[in-house]
């Protein structure tokens, strides 16, 4: 008898180490950079009032960070790349599991979808965070076409066991998200055009992608959580305009709240996109987030955590965030991305531009520096490039303070606005960088010139 209690106990024992090896082994082969954008919400998730779903236009759009500063929400982004509709309804499904958020805000793209997955290594993204239980594998077993790819789903090592010849440093670091799920893009592209169309795309409950979201909008109603409907911003191609016309019938058969960014002026898509296509860069995500901010503002009755004591660690993942965006701000080199760093927060900049300045000849630096006020537009700016004279902006994006000054008008001594610039600019343009709130020197000072292949760099 004691033979045999010896034999369970060391086989028990054997098959406990053996599954806190796997589980280790499954964690270090994991890809980490969609497992780090999800993790930290299963952490603290009953503390979340909102939530965001989509595909990567939501990704890089829904700024929980812009949110907490200027609304007190505390939200959490999960999108993720190429989600279908039916692939943002079980992220949230899973997700509900966790917490009772008060807004689930969902964005439409790719409605029309024919497929109810995309290939496996996105659902792998969506799904790798997610903690085992019995809606996860409800999940894996509804989007995969075979046993096979769910149990591959639920065991990711089964996948990624081959891993071991590509791990590096970053395998063995803990880096979560720094801006709950969401990702922020640093460059400014031209965009393609985008179409005009009144028509819509007939949507139809045979579509997997309407057939999910109808049960979304059920799942919430049961649920007690209201739902907000998006289509974001890109220049969208006329049967994308089509789609989002036509999510805009669903919204009011259902009776839910949605907002078509392709009927807004909400961004500009001169200046806000990254890429020419499809994705939001820094400056298009704030525009974005602020306006979904005093929507829900207007709409929902969300309430403004800021100051709770349940809430400081949306402070601090304010305060880290923002030491992340001072950390690229004092790295960038080039113009472009530097004003686009600029257009965000609550900082405070001077800037000078030189007479006769290339800068004066480049409509993309002209709209950049036209994009950073929030709440009022450049009146001299464009007189200055016109006559070629020299030109100065304060402007303060914290308490919305903005001066301008061109020609003779500028003042002989700059220091009235707390620095002297202009040796900043002898040949193109200068920038100083301010705590907007403190009016600390931030330590981003830079001076551009036009390079040789006519790109503005950084020389100071």
């Amino acid at each position: 008898m004691k033979k045999t209690f010896n034999r369970v106990a060391v086989l028990l024992l054997t098959l406990i180490l053996l599954a806190v090896m796997l589980s280790a082994l499954s964690m270090l082969t994991l890809r980490k950079g969609p497992y780090w954008s999800f993790h930290p919400f299963y952490e603290n998730p009953d503390k979340y009032e909102l939530l965001f779903f989509g595909t990567s236009h939501g990704h890089d759009a829904f700024l929980p960070t812009v949110l907490w500063e200027e609304y007190g929400y505390a939200s959490y982004n999960l999108s993720s790349s190429s989600a279908t509709l039916p692939m943002s309804y079980w992220a949230a499904v899973n997700a509900l599991d966790h917490c009772q958020p008060e807004l689930l805000v969902v964005d439409c793209y790719r409605i029309s979808y024919p497929e109810p997955a995309a290939e496996t290594s996105f659902i792998h993204s969506m799904m790798d965070a997610i903690p085992l239980s019995l809606n996860k594998i409800r999940t894996a077993y509804d989007l995969c076409s075979d046993g096979a790819e769910a149990l591959e789903l639920l065991f990711p090592f089964a996948i990624y066991h081959s891993r071991w010849s590509s791990l590096d440093a970053s395998d063995f670091s803990y880096e979560p998200s720094i801006a709950n799920g969401s990702s922020v893009f640093f460059n400014v592209a031209v965009p393609n055009e985008k179409a005009q169309t009144r028509e819509s795309l007939p949507l139809t409950r045979d579509m997997p992608g309407v057939a999910y979201l109808e049960k979304l909008v059920q799942l919430c109603r049961d649920r007690d959580i209201e739902l907000l409907l998006t289509y974001l911003p890109y220049p969208a191609p006329e049967e994308d305009v089509m789609e989002a016309n036509g999510v805009a019938e669903l919204a009011r058969e259902w009776g839910v709240n949605y907002i078509n960014f392709l009927d807004t002026d909400t961004v500009d898509l001169d200046t806000d996109m990254y890429d020419s296509f499809s994705h939001l860069n820094y400056s298009g995500a704030n525009k974005v987030s602020r306006y979904l901010g005093e929507y829900i503002s207007e709409n929902y009755a969300l309430t403004d955590r800021r100051g709770e004591p349940d809430y400081l660690w949306m402070d601090q993942i304010l305060a880290d965030y923002k030491a992340y965006e001072l950390e690229l701000l004092a790295g960038e080199g080039y113009l472009y991305n530097y004003l686009l760093m600029l257009s965000g927060g609550d900082r405070a900049c001077c800037i000078y531009v030189g007479e006769d300045s290339p800068i004066y000849r480049d409509e993309t630096s002209l709209k950049l520096l036209e994009n950073l006020p929030r709440s009022s537009e450049l009146r001299l700016l464009r007189q200055a490039a016109d006559s070629g004279q020299a030109y100065l902006l304060y402007l303060n994006n914290a308490d919305g303070r903005l001066l301008e000054y061109a020609g003779g008008d500028i003042p002989e001594t700059v220091s009235a606005l707390g620095t002297d610039i202009r040796p900043l600019a002898d040949q193109c343009i200068g920038i100083r960088v301010f705590d907007g709130q403190t009016g600390e020197n931030l330590g981003c000072d830079r001076s551009f010139v036009l390079g040789t292949d006519g790109i503005f760099v950084r020389s100071y």
